[in-house]
C-alpha cells in the first residue's frame, strides 16, 4: 500500500524494498491501464473527486522555490505562513463548512499544528463538531477523537491534523478530505 518511501532519496526506496525481500506486488487487469482504476470500478477505493480552492494568499506557490527543507519538500517557513494566511483559512472554513453539509467524516491535512488547531477551533465556534491531532496529543485523548471519529453517527465530525494522520490510519467512514499542506512528495500526498 505505500508507494515508497520518499520522493527524494532513491536509498530510502531502496531501504524499503528490501526489508520486504525486494518483492514488489503489482496488479495488471486486463482492460485497464492501472490497478487503482479496476480498484475503483470493484468499490475497494471510493472514486475521488478533486476541487481546487483557489485562494488569494499572501504566500505564492512560486515563492517556495528557494525554501525547501533538507528533504528537498516546502519547507516549515513556508507553511507557517501559509497557515496563518486569514483569507486562505477563511476560504478553507468555508469549504470544510460546505463539505460539512454532505459529508460525516472529514479530515484535515493542515499546514502546520498551529493551523489545525486555528481551523479546528473555528469550526467548533461556528457550530461544526471539529478536534485537533498532533505529535503533542496526549495518547489517550488521541485514541478517544480517533475511536469517535471512525464511530458511525449522523452529525458531521472534522479531525483537524498536521503530520500524524498520513500513513497507517484507517477511518472507511470517511468521505471527504481537505488538503491544505502542500508537498512535493507523492508518497506523503498519495497517503
Amino acid at each position: 500500500a505505500t508507494p515508497g518511501r520518499t520522493w527524494s532519496d532513491i536509498a530510502k526506496d531502496a531501504e524499503l524494498s528490501a526489508y520486504f525481500e525486494n518483492r514488489k506486488v503489482t496488479i495488471e487487469v486486463e482492460g485497464y491501464d492501472n490497478a487503482v482504476d479496476f480498484l475503483i470500478d470493484r468499490g475497494f477505493l471510493a472514486r475521488p473527486s478533486f476541487r481546487v480552492l483557489e485562494v488569494s494568499s499572501g504566500v505564492a506557490a512560486s515563492d517556495t522555490t528557494g525554501l525547501r527543507d533538507e528533504s528537498g519538500d516546502v519547507s516549515a517557513t513556508v507553511l507557517e505562513s501559509l497557515g496563518g494566511d486569514a483569507q486562505r483559512n477563511v476560504e478553507i472554513i468555508q469549504v470544510i463548512e460546505e463539505l460539512a453539509a454532505r459529508h460525516r467524516r472529514i479530515i484535515v491535512f493542515a499546514a502546520s499544528v498551529h493551523n489545525a488547531h486555528l481551523i479546528s477551533s473555528v469550526l467548533t465556534l461556528r457550530g461544526t463538531q471539529s478536534h485537533v491531532v498532533t505529535a503533542s496529543t496526549d495518547r489517550l485523548v488521541r485514541e478517544r477523537i480517533l475511536r469517535r471519529f471512525k464511530g458511525v453517527g449522523t452529525e458531521p465530525q472534522v479531525i483537524c491534523n498536521y503530520g500524524v494522520l498520513t500513513t497507517g490510519f484507517d477511518a472507511p467512514n470517511t468521505s471527504a478530505a481537505v488538503i491544505c499542506r502542500p508537498t512535493r512528495s507523492l508518497v506523503l500526498y498519495s497517503q
